[in-house]
């Protein structure tokens, strides 16, 4: 931590409130970054001003709490946390009040996206921009839905055959089992059974985002758990019956 200096001082001799305010001050160099950085800069900025406006650097100091990396000691958190703020006002995210060491928080909507193959996705800004580059950010950003729809779709068909499967063993061997939990948004007005609602189910799970196919596709192997257990003991049963008889 020694071996870092700001503005002329090692770190480690400076209070969080001297690097806030040292960080952030233009001409700062702060850490470049690639890849997918201004995402989650981005992502940070607006998790630090949580529903407020402005901020101080008291105040900043404490949101930033929530968010900080708690392997990292305090002065390089605040740190951070400079080098932040400082970024937000480059890209036009937040400005800062004039005269005062405060920050105003401008652009409440995510300005960057991760767009690209789920690899290889790189931070592109498509918000907050003028002109030519305002078009190219939105074309940019509708490809990249289109791309991410055309994941889910794929996503969730490889969940729907084993869902169908099991859907369709509950309905013939445990038709009146309650639908609960996560299962409980196909049930309508009394119909709550999966003997009726299942052809809703079903209609609607190639609609599901896929951590909630993934929710549903394991609470449909719970209940198809229980069902396949029931069906054992009743064929075992019956096989007795047999031999009895």
């Amino acid at each position: 931590m020694s071996r870092i200096i700001l503005g002329g001082d090692p770190l480690y001799t400076l209070s969080p409130e001297e690097i806030v305010q040292r960080a952030t001050r233009p001409g700062h160099q702060i850490f470049p970054g690639r890849g997918q950085m201004d995402y989650y800069r981005n992502r940070d900025l607006l998790k630090l001003y949580d529903g407020q406006d402005t901020l101080d650097i008291p105040g900043a100091l404490k949101s930033y709490m929530h968010i900080a990396y708690k392997e990292y000691s305090e002065r390089f958190n605040a740190l951070r946390l400079g080098e932040l703020l400082n970024w937000g006002v480059q890209h036009g995210i937040v400005e800062r009040v004039y005269g005062r060491a405060q920050w105003t928080l401008v652009e409440r909507e995510q300005q960057f996206e991760l767009c690209g193959p789920e690899r290889k996705q790189l931070a592109v800004r498509v918000r907050g921009l003028s002109g030519i580059e305002a078009v190219v950010g939105a074309k940019l950003w509708q490809r990249e839905l289109k791309r991410r729809e055309r994941a889910r779709v794929k996503r969730v068909t490889a969940l729907f055959t084993p869902a169908d499967v099991k859907v369709k063993f509950i309905v013939r061997h445990t038709p009146d089992v309650v639908l609960e939990g996560v299962l409980e948004r196909f049930t309508v007005g009394d119909m709550r059974t999966m003997g009726e609602c299942h052809e809703l189910l079903l209609e609607s799970f190639m609609s599901l985002e896929t951590t909630e196919a993934q929710s549903v596709t394991a609470a449909l192997t719970q209940l198809y758990t229980v069902a396949v257990e029931l069906e054992r003991e009743t064929r075992h049963a019956d096989e007795l019956e047999g031999l009895e008889l």
